[in-house]
């Protein structure tokens, strides 16, 4: 959980030092000519010394900010390697357990039980089952520490540099973590899974199986045959894909709406209260507000962005635990019954 807070936190430190940095990059120069009469800015005696000075604190700053983007990388390194260790070590005893658990329900079951059972499936089924059992149990927690990490390290560095700013973005959190999840779905992808029943007519099946039996294909002229049930396959195997690509652009579109919509309002408010409370609030607190909710909404999307299927992981628990449940009517490694001297 420590790793996870880190690896959270590292999402608004991001923007906190992006905004460090914009406000190092356009740093404002005022005019200065030596020749015109007009005071040196600040007090100096040329403008060159005052040219300088400002040249000097620049390159001062972006030393110091850089030391912080070290700190920044050891902790984002540190905080995942600390994540996925924990995490995962918890989730391989969990599935080691599941594991044994499983297959020593497998060998108390009678000889009539793998008479309707493969034991290839089986065997697959025990694998797969386990696996997604053990991604369930531990990806959701990580998920939600890493997501509740930079959440709130962001809101409260926004309430820190500008709390008005901060209560309209806790208003656009919800959609702006809905828009954000749609999108690195759109171009992360997510994990569909496959069918063991219809692999052998999915076109890549067809293929191999094809090629396999090449001298047998040839022999009974089977060519054309396979060639229409590889364009038949390819056809089921995407049925609406004219509609999924509208969805597609549509549920891309939507995201993009929402999040520049929301951006732009907060650019306007962000700006009027700069206008209208210029005593209390500067430019480079209006950038920390900004961007530590931005890049916190960043982490939000990419937490639970790995995050199993449900339903998948629903059916997987419910057959290791029918065979953990399940009577075995002879079972061989049950001491009651009767005993010969």
């Amino acid at each position: 959980s420590i790793g996870a807070v880190m690896a959270g936190g590292v999402f608004p430190m991001w923007g906190v030092l992006f905004s460090e940095t914009i406000n190092i990059l356009y740093r404002r120069v005022l005019p200065c000519d030596n020749d015109d009469g007009e005071p040196i800015p600040q007090g100096f005696d040329t403008c060159e010394d005052y040219w300088q000075d400002i040249a000097d604190d620049m390159r001062d700053s972006s030393f110091f900010i850089a030391i912080f983007w070290g700190v920044v990388v050891f902790g984002c390194i540190f905080g995942n390697m600390l994540t996925f260790w924990g995490f995962g070590m918890a989730s391989e005893r969990l599935n080691k357990r599941v594991r044994d658990s499983t297959f020593a329900a497998l060998l108390r079951q009678e000889v009539a039980f793998f008479d309707k059972h493969s034991v290839g499936s089986i065997t697959s089924q025990l694998q797969d089952d386990a696996a997604k059992l053990q991604a369930f149990s531990g990806e959701p927690i990580r998920a939600f520490v890493v997501a509740a990490s930079s959440v709130v390290t962001g809101l409260v560095l926004s309430f820190i540099f500008m709390w008005p700013f901060a209560l309209l973005a806790i208003g656009c959190v919800p959609l702006m973590g809905f828009a954000t999840s749609i999108e690195m779905k759109q171009f992360l992808g997510e994990d569909e899974g496959t069918d063991t029943a219809d692999e052998l007519n999915s076109p890549g099946g067809i293929i191999v199986e094809t090629l396999l039996n090449m001298r047998t294909v040839s022999a009974l002229t089977l060519e054309e045959r396979r060639y229409d049930d590889y364009e038949s396959a390819l056809v089921k195997s995407e049925p609406n894909y004219k509609m999924d690509s509208l969805m597609a652009g549509v549920t891309g579109g939507i995201s993009q709406f929402i999040q520049q919509w929301i951006n732009a309002l907060q650019m306007w408010f962000g700006g009027w209260l700069l206008f209208t409370f210029p005593e209390d609030y500067d430019f480079n607190d209006f950038l920390i507000a900004n961007f530590a909710v931005l890049f916190a909404l960043f982490g939000l999307g990419a937490a639970f962005q790995d995050v199993s299927d449900s339903a998948a992981v629903k059916l997987s628990a419910g057959r290791i635990f029918y065979l953990l449940d399940r009577v075995s009517s002879i079972d061989p490694l049950s001491e009651e019954g009767k005993k010969l001297d």
